[in-house]
């Protein structure tokens, strides 16, 4: 029996989206957003890549200035936002990777799966969806369907 060319396309993906998208909160990751980012990742054969997200909010802010500064922007905030995450990955033995985006959440979101093909899953911090970091009960998870992406 002959095997087909590129076996992404005709599972489209399963089992090879091998990454986790964690949403932090400004520049800072939550201890349960991070304890739960690791442990599902040692579960699920993850690697991370971790978010530092900036939600922009001003009329002013335009939308051609926002895209020539989001791509690959690095800040110093947000690298001591993800020093603990990253070592807690590294000790883990769990890839890892930061970007920084400023934006609205969804659009964020969006550009970022269009850029890979590499994302299974994304949770975020609490906040994001009206809770309090230190009342979590649960972290939001979601996963883009193929034609969301």
């Amino acid at each position: 029996m002959a095997q087909p060319e590129n076996i992404n396309n005709l599972i489209d993906g399963s089992g090879f989206r091998d990454k986790l998208l964690v949403i932090g909160k400004d520049t800072q990751f939550s201890a349960p957003l991070i304890d739960y980012a690791i442990n599902m990742s040692i579960r699920m054969g993850y690697s991370l890549i971790a978010v530092s997200f900036r939600l922009y909010q001003s009329k002013y802010f335009s939308q051609d200035r926002l895209a020539t500064s989001n791509k690959g922007m690095e800040t110093p905030d947000s690298e001591n936002g993800v020093i603990a995450f990253r070592k807690m990955a590294e000790t883990a033995g769990i890839g890892f990777e930061s970007i920084y985006r400023v934006g609205g959440l969804k659009e964020v979101v969006h550009e970022i799966y269009q850029e890979r093909n590499d994302i299974d899953l994304t949770i975020m911090d609490p906040v994001y969806v009206g809770g309090r970091v230190d009342e979590v009960h649960s972290i939001p998870a979601f996963s883009l369907a193929p034609g969301e992406r």
